[in-house]
């Protein structure tokens, strides 16, 4: 072989591996950005709903002339059909029980220590924010259960 020819050779594998490695850079980069959109697009809307949550619970005396854990859930079905045509859902308990919750199945989420994390259940990936409520019924903690399949998952 001619040395135009191995000098060809070498510089058409230099390149090739440096455009796979600055297309894999590229594609990790991409993840990494749609990763973030999607995440800080759920704590956002787990703000919205914590505060709305937590008015309509803080004023629930307004509502109620008894307010229990009984009628919790009179005063979070609001949100129930909104937010499950988004796969987003609600579920609202103490430490010891589940008192309400807009989750299809009889699926209970684990309360989380602190921020939030996510989850694998039936198959499908979970992003869940918590959030703790003091109310006239005791500390209750609000857990936001977001659906992120459609975030493509790492392999």
């Amino acid at each position: 072989m001619r040395f135009w020819q191995k000098a060809f050779f070498l510089i058409l594998i230099t390149f090739l591996i440096g455009l796979d490695v600055t297309a894999i850079t590229a594609m990790r980069a991409s993840y990494r950005l749609s990763e973030q959109a999607v995440l800080q697009a759920a704590a956002s809307e787990a703000q919205a709903l914590f505060q709305s949550a937590t008015e309509r619970l803080q004023n629930a005396p307004k509502f109620y002339s008894s307010f229990t854990r009984g009628n919790l859930g009179t005063m979070l079905n609001i949100y129930k059909g909104f937010y499950q045509n988004q796969q987003t859902y609600l579920q609202v308990g103490t430490r010891e029980e589940m008192l309400y919750s807009t989750f299809p199945d009889d699926v209970e989420f684990p309360l989380l220590a602190g921020g939030p994390g996510f989850l694998i259940a039936d198959g499908h990936h979970y992003y869940l924010i918590d959030h703790t409520l003091h109310t006239d019924i005791g500390a209750l903690q609000l857990l936001f259960i977001k659906n992120v399949d459609s975030l493509p998952q790492q392999k």
